[in-house]
């Protein structure tokens, strides 16, 4: 992860990977949890703010107005 600053001046084709962290199996599943218990907040509670993941916490944003 720590190299990831020499894609800015790759190729075209390289500039467009999506890269993420490994994480062991464990990991994948909190981290559903957490995405599950963001979505099931946000539906809960009525207003302009949306509940999302970021690492390991639920935080709360405020909606994109289209």
């Amino acid at each position: 992860m720590k190299n990831l600053r020499k894609l800015k001046n790759a190729p075209d084709e390289l500039r467009n990977l999506r890269i993420s962290p490994d994480r062991s199996m464990k990991e994948r599943e909190e981290v559903r949890n957490l995405i599950q218990r963001a979505k099931n907040l946000t539906e809960q509670k009525t207003g302009d703010f949306m509940h999302i993941v970021r690492g390991t916490t639920i935080i709360k944003v405020k909606k994109r107005t289209q």
